[in-house]
């Protein structure tokens, strides 16, 4: 059988055959939506953007002019997490997803910068409500749970794109992670899952130590 590489046009053309999962769009939003949600009700601000941290930013710099939790200063940024927390249920709710994606990727990106502590998650969740921005651009739904009345070949070709970058960059990340893995011996001997299992605030509970100490 003759195998043939498709040109770079022909594979373009399939891309808007290919089924952009409407619905996954709605549940990636809200999934990520929801992580920032829980973050920014069930902890006090001041543990996620501590204020002697605050005193040592040069708050007039560009870098932090237009931070979504700075806008009206760091005296109001309590009221600006109110405020991200009511938009929040507005992405997940799914209404208005042109202008709620650009919202999302504001406070997500607000959030890390601010954040003294960069961990992985608030990291891939700026670039994922970053790479959907596009995708929720050229949908015509007026809201993300909602199935499309009809559908654009030239709209479907931008969604298919993005979606199709960002499942790369999942796949990225977990072979980083993997490939990181593969080099360092307590992963190799099973030690830094007993760890993780048994640590005091990230571990199993201890009923289901137990049944884990075997493995």
């Amino acid at each position: 059988m003759k195998i043939t590489l498709k040109s770079l046009p022909d594979i373009l053309a399939t891309f808007p055959e290919i089924n952009s999962s409407k619905s996954i769009i709605g549940f990636s939003r809200s999934l990520l939506a929801t992580g920032m949600l829980l973050s920014l009700i069930f902890n006090d601000l001041n543990f996620l953007i501590p204020a002697n941290y605050l005193q040592s930013l040069n708050l007039h710099s560009l870098k932090f002019r237009f931070n979504f939790f700075l806008l009206f200063d760091s005296s109001h940024i309590v009221v600006m997490q109110v405020l991200a927390i009511l938009i929040l249920i507005v992405i997940i709710s799914g209404y208005y997803l042109q202008v709620t994606s650009l919202l999302h990727f504001w406070i997500s990106a607000s959030l890390y910068v601010l954040n003294p502590v960069k961990v992985g998650g608030d990291n891939i969740n700026m670039m994922l409500t970053l790479l959907l921005i596009p995708v929720c651009l050229f949908d015509s739904r007026k809201n993300h749970w909602n199935t499309p009345a009809e559908y654009n070949k030239f709209n479907q070709l931008i969604q298919n794109i993005f979606l199709f970058i960002i499942k790369l960059q999942v796949a990225f990340i977990y072979f980083d992670s993997l490939f990181d893995k593969l080099h360092v011996k307590e992963w190799l001997n099973g030690m830094m899952i007993n760890y993780w299992f048994t640590h005091h605030f990230f571990g199993l509970h201890s009923k289901l130590i137990t049944l884990v100490a075997p493995l």
